[in-house]
């Protein structure tokens, strides 16, 4: 069962992203960036324990601000990013396409960049800002400070503050 941190709901009342758009293409978008954003910042047995609480509706205090302060966030920008290329790109039974509304043009290659550029910013800033929360509370969070040991236990990742798009190479002067 797929336990979403974020109704599409919240996301299209909280960003751009229009009203109208159907909320099965945004669950699957949420439920990818928990897996690929929130699980490696606050590892998998702290969203075990969080997503378990959500199931139950037993959802602690310090769980809920961390969901709605700090996870929320994220995901709704993350959400956005992703979408500027799903929301144009469709899979059907004939292939893989764009789609052309009525009065809707789509954007080009460049501005499709932009436009998930200036999304991904906003999400790179919430995953910082998250990630030095947790780092900040660690002795708040157990689950996130002492990991338990397994081969499918994904540790927090606490080291990395930035992620670039970009490979800088230096060169070493003889």
């Amino acid at each position: 069962k797929m336990i979403l941190l974020a109704s599409p709901a919240y996301i299209k009342e909280n960003t751009v992203l229009h009203y109208n758009v159907d909320d099965g293409y945004i669950k699957p978008l949420i439920s990818s960036v928990q897996n690929t954003k929130i699980i490696p910042i606050i590892g998998s047995a702290l969203f075990n324990e969080i997503t378990a609480q959500v199931e139950a509706g037993t959802v602690t205090t310090l769980n809920e601000n961390l969901i709605k302060e700090y996870i929320r966030p994220v995901l709704k920008w993350e959400v956005c990013s992703q979408y500027v290329r799903t929301g144009t790109y469709q899979l059907r039974n004939k292939g893989a396409g764009s789609k052309s509304g009525d009065g809707f043009t789509p954007l080009g290659e460049g501005e499709l960049f932009a436009a998930k550029n200036i999304f991904k910013d906003q999400a790179d800033y919430y995953r910082l800002t998250l990630s030095k929360y947790l780092r900040q509370n660690e002795n708040s969070f157990p689950l996130y400070k002492t990991p338990p040991v397994g081969i499918d236990v994904v540790h927090p990742e606490r080291e990395t503050l930035w992620r670039s798009q970009f490979i800088l190479e230096t060169k070493k002067h003889c």
